[in-house]
């Protein structure tokens, strides 16, 4: 009974931690030489675009906008507020709410110590029979957010880089009550973005 013990926490905790890491897509100009890069700035005042179900206070667009400008800022680029720079930036920030089916691992319950796992799915103090396994799949609300970064060369005004990070969030990290999200979140969609120079982190 052990080993199906560990094989369901090990299950459910792989479950947990797939729902934690976030999903990135990045796409560039091959054609366009990041090395000549030196200088930043907003593609518009303010650089946000924001979309999805859910509202975004100003404070958290505000925040998120100082933490794409400090991620750019420690590559090693310039932040220009006025005046010609290399390439501009603007962002897309949102949230949506979606189902998803989330699959768990048959669980056990052993008749010497009462150990029990999904109990929360039966109800507080439902103990079925010795061996019976656990319904395994469920119907599960959960709420994505997105956020993608885009540059443009300021000369053509083409699009030279895109990448975007999406994730589920917590009702807190929702609310935009966590900066360490904000900042976390810059660094996962800025990822891929060379350092000054064209060198890769």
């Amino acid at each position: 009974m052990c080993f199906f013990r560990l094989a369901s926490l090990i299950g459910v905790l792989m479950v947990a931690l797939m729902a934690c890491s976030p999903v990135v897509y990045t796409d560039t100009d091959a054609g366009h030489d990041f090395s000549t890069l030196r200088t930043f700035t907003w593609a518009q005042t303010p650089p946000v675009i924001t979309s999805g179900e859910h509202p975004i206070s100003p404070l958290a667009k505000a925040k998120m906008t100082a933490a794409i400008r400090a991620e750019f800022e420690r590559k090693g680029y310039r932040f220009v507020r006025s005046g010609p720079a290399d390439f501009a930036v603007s962002y897309t920030l949102g949230a949506r709410d979606k189902i998803e089916l989330r699959q768990y691992p048959a669980s056990y319950v052993s008749s010497y110590n009462s150990w029990v796992w999904g109990g929360r799915y039966y109800g507080v103090g439902y103990r079925p029979p010795f061996g019976t396994a656990f319904p395994t799949t469920r119907e599960v609300e959960v709420t994505v957010g997105t956020l993608s970064v885009d540059a443009f060369d300021t000369r053509s005004r083409r699009p030279i880089w895109h990448e975007q990070a999406s994730r589920r969030l917590s009702q807190a990290e929702l609310a935009g009550q966590s900066d360490t999200l904000l900042v976390q979140a810059a660094r996962t969609v800025l990822s891929e973005f060379p350092l000054v120079g064209g060198a890769v982190e």
